[in-house]
C-alpha cells in the first residue's frame, strides 16, 4: 500500500515501511503482530487491514502504526477490502462480509451469492463486482444483493477495470468486456493459462500468471521480471518506483531502471537474502534470492561466492549434492558443477523450464520433482526424461527399494521398476516428505503432520505440542535422532522415539523460518531478513520417548489481545512466566499464579516466555491494549 511518499508492506507478521534515501528504498519494521496481514486499503485518514486468519485492524496514523483496534470477523483469510461510502466490504475465504458500523460488526452476505471463496471485490462505476470460485457476480445496490453474470469460466481469481474495459483473470485464461460484463472476449495470449492477479498502474495493465508478471505494451503482452521466486501478491507505485510483493519479499523498479530486491534494515547490514541450503557433510552451500550460490568451508562463518551462469535476478530455489555433482536450480534452469562449485554448466536437456521442488539421488539415478511431472536422469543430468506426468514435490526411497512420491493430495508408492503405483489420498495437499531411513515424516498444506516407522506402509498423525491454529507447516527436516519443523516463525523439535514436539526458538530472532537443515548435530535455519543461524541439537532437552513425556502444555494464556489481566490455561505445570519486549528486554516476571496483572504496562506487542516444571519453555506473542 502507498501513503504519501512511503510504501507499506507486511513482511513476516510485521508492518514494514519503505522510505527513499539517496535514491534507494530502505525498509524498517514498524510493528509486529500475532497474525499475517493479507491486504490493506485506505479509508479517509485511516487504514483498514485484513489478515490470513480473519482479523481486521483499524489504524489511525499508519506511519507510526497507531492501531485503534483489532477484531475477528470469523471469515477465514481476507483477500481484499473495498470501501463504498461508509460501507466496508471484505472478500474472504468464506464469502463476502459487510460492515456498516465502523467495523464494530460484520455480516456475511448471502443474497444471490453462495458462501464460497471470494478472491476479489472491485467497485467499477456504480457497480460492485466479485470474483469467486463459483463465478463472477455483480451488485447494483452496494452489495446487499448479487447476481451471477453469464461468464465463460466458473473459477474467477480477479477483476479490474481500465479505460471503460473490465478485465477478469480466471483459472483458464484472461477475458475482457466493453459492455459492463454483458459479453466477454478471451485474450489468446493467455489461453488455458491461469491468471491470478490483475494490477492497474496509471494507464498500464499488468497481470500475473504463475511465477510470471506481464505488462501490456503497445497492444502486446511482455514479461517484465523473469526470475520471480514466488507468486506476486500485490503491486503498488510510489512516485516513479513500482513495488512487487510476494511471500518471499519485495522487488522494486524505478522508471527506466532495473529491478532491485528490497532489503530490510537490521544489525546485520546489507547482506544478501538466503533462500535455501545444502551440504555434502563437510561443506555448506547456500542459494540466494538474487541468483548467487555461496560456499562455506567453516560451517557458515565465512562465505565465498560460487555462482552458476544464471540470470542475476533469479532466486536459487533448489540445491543438491551427491558424490559426483553439485546442482543449483532457479525458476527455469538447472546448473551442474563437478568440481566443487569452481565451474558450472547447464544441465537442462529434457527438463521443463519450471521451478524444481526436490532433487534426490538414489544409487546412480537422479530424480527431480516439478509441477510438470517427475523427471529422471541416469547420466548425472546430461539428459533427462519425464518418468511421470503428474505434478510432484517430494520423493524418497525406503529400505525395500520402493519409491514414495507426493503429488497433490496423493502419496504414490511403487517397487522397482516403478511402473505400478499404489495411491493413498489425504485430505489436504502434501507439501514435504522427508526420511531418516524408514522413519518418515509427511506434512500437508495445513496443520497436519504424519509419521511412519515402516518406510511409508502405515502413517499416524503426530501433532502433540504443536501450535498449528491458522498456520501451515513451512519447513521439515530430519536426521537419525530428531525431526525438526517450522510453523511460521517457530521451530519445533521431536525425538523419533517420542510423540511430543517442543519449541526450540530460544534466542532466535523474530521472523519467518525460510529453511531448515541438519549438519552433523547442528541445526541451521534461515530467518527471513535476519540471516543464517546455527544451534546444536545437543541443547534439546525435550522428552526422550513416549514413555517419558513432557508435561502437557495447553496453549498458553487468554485473552489475546488483553487489557488488564491474562490467565494461564495450565498453571499446574508452570514454574514461571516472563514478559519481554520485542528487543528482548525483560519487562516483568510472574510466579505460577493463574492471573497475570499487565495493567501497568504500556500498549504494544510483547513476548511471553513460559517455563514449565520439566524445564521446557514455550514462547507466545501478546498484544497489550
Amino acid at each position: 500500500m502507498n501513503q504519501g511518499d512511503k510504501v507499506y508492506a507486511s513482511i513476516g507478521g510485521a508492518i514494514t515501511v519503505g522510505e527513499e534515501e539517496l535514491g534507494h528504498y530502505k525498509f524498517y519494521n514498524l510493528e509486529l503482530a500475532n497474525y499475517r496481514y493479507s491486504c490493506a486499503t485506505k479509508w479517509n485518514k485511516h487504514v483498514v487491514t485484513g489478515s490470513e486468519n480473519g482479523f481486521v485492524a483499524l489504524y489511525g496514523d499508519i506511519s507510526i502504526a497507531e492501531r485503534l483496534f483489532t477484531k475477528s470477523i470469523g471469515s477465514g483469510e481476507i483477500y481484499n477490502i473495498e470501501i463504498k461510502d461508509e460501507r466496508v466490504l471484505f472478500a474472504t475465504a468464506t464469502g463476502i462480509y459487510i460492515s456498516d458500523d465502523v467495523l464494530n460488526t460484520a455480516q456475511r452476505i448471502t443474497a444471490g451469492i453462495p458462501e464460497v471463496k471470494t478472491r476479489q471485490i472491485r467497485i467499477i462505476n456504480d457497480k460492485i463486482y466479485a470474483a469467486s470460485d463459483s463465478g463472477l457476480y455483480v451488485s447494483e445496490n452496494s452489495g446487499d444483493h448479487w447476481k451471477l453474470l453469464a461468464f465463460p469460466r466458473k473459477k474467477v481469481n480477479s477483476v479490474e477495470s481500465l479505460n471503460d474495459t473490465i478485465y477478469s483473470g480466471t483459472k483458464a485464461g484472461l477475458f475482457f468486456s466493453t459492455d459492463e460484463g454483458k459479453n466477454w472476449t478471451p485474450v489468446p495470449y493467455f489461453e488455458n493459462k491461469e491468471v491470478s492477479k490483475i494490477f492497474i498502474d496509471q494507464s498500464d495493465l499488468w497481470l500475473t500468471s504463475g511465477y510470471h508478471i506481464f505488462k501490456k505494451l503497445n497492444g502486446n503482452w511482455q514479461e517484465q521480471y523473469p526470475g520471480l521466486p514466488d507468486q506476486i501478491n500485490s503491486m503498488v507505485r510510489v512516485g516513479s518506483t513500482i513495488f512487487l510483493s510476494s511471500i518471499l519479499g519485495i522487488v522494486s523498479k524505478k522508471d527506466g531502471e532495473e529491478w532491485k530486491t528490497a532489503r530490510l534494515q537490521n544489525n546485520l547490514g546489507d547482506k544478501r537474502e538466503l533462500a535455501t541450503l545444502a551440504s555434502n557433510g563437510k561443506h555448506l552451500i547456500a542459494g540466494a534470492e538474487v541468483g548467487g550460490v555461496y560456499l562455506s568451508k567453516d560451517f557458515g562463518i565465512s562465505w565465498e561466492m560460487k555462482s552458476p551462469p544464471a540470470e542475476a535476478g533469479a532466486t536459487i530455489s533448489s540445491l543438491h549434492i551427491n558424490n559426483k555433482s553439485w546442482f543449483a536450480s532457479n525458476y527455469m534452469n538447472t546448473y551442474r558443477s563437478q568440481d566443487s562449485c569452481k565451474t558450472w554448466a547447464l544441465a537442462q536437456q529434457g527438463l521443463p523450464s519450471v521451478p524444481i521442488s526436490d532433487i534426490k539421488t538414489f544409487n546412480d539415478s537422479l530424480w527431480v520433482c516439478t509441477s510438470a511431472g517427475l523427471y529422471l536422469s541416469m547420466d548425472q543430468g546430461d539428459n533427462w526424461f519425464q518418468f511421470l506426468s503428474s505434478a510432484s514435490n517430494s520423493i524418497v526411497k525406503n529400505s525395500k527399494g520402493e519409491i514414495l512420491l507426493t503429488s497433490g493430495q496423493k502419496l504414490l508408492k511403487a517397487p522397482f521398476p516403478y511402473i505400478n503405483w499404489d495411491t493413498v489420498t489425504f485430505s489436504k495437499n502434501l507439501t514435504k516428505l522427508v526420511q531418516a531411513g524408514d522413519t518418515m515424516y509427511l506434512s500437508t498444506a495445513g496443520d497436519y503432520l504424519y509419521r511412519s516407522f515402516n518406510g511409508g506402509s502405515t502413517w499416524g498423525k503426530i501433532f502433540k505440542g504443536l501450535n498449528t491454529s491458522n498456520a501451515n507447516i513451512y519447513e521439515l527436516t530430519v536426521n537419525k535422532e530428531f525431526a525438526v519443523i517450522s510453523i511460521e516463525n517457530v521451530i519445533y523439535v521431536l525425538r523419533h522415539a517420542s510423540d511430543q514436539w517442543t519449541s526450540f526458538n530460544q534466542t532466535l530472532p523474530f521472523g519467518d523460518i525460510r529453511n531448515l537443515m541438519i549438519l552433523d548435530n547442528d541445526l541451521y535455519t534461515i530467518v527471513q531478513f535476519q540471516g543464517l543461524f546455527r544451534r546444536s541439537l545437543s541443547d534439546f532437552d525435550g522428552p526422550t520417548s513416549i514413555d517419558h513425556p513432557a508435561h502437557e502444555k495447553a496453549s498458553g494464556f487468554y485473552p489475546n489481545p488483553a487489557v488488564s489481566y491474562i490467565y494461564l490455561k495450565n498453571t499446574s505445570n508452570v514454574e514461571q512466566a516472563n514478559l519481554y519486549d520485542l528487543s528482548g528486554k525483560l519487562i516483568r516476571s510472574f510466579a505460577d499464579s493463574e492471573a497475570l496483572d499487565i495493567s501497568g504496562i504500556e500498549k504494544g506487542i510483547f513476548l511471553i516466555r513460559i517455563t514449565h516444571k520439566d524445564k521446557t519453555e514455550t514462547f507466545e506473542r501478546l498484544i497489550k491494549y
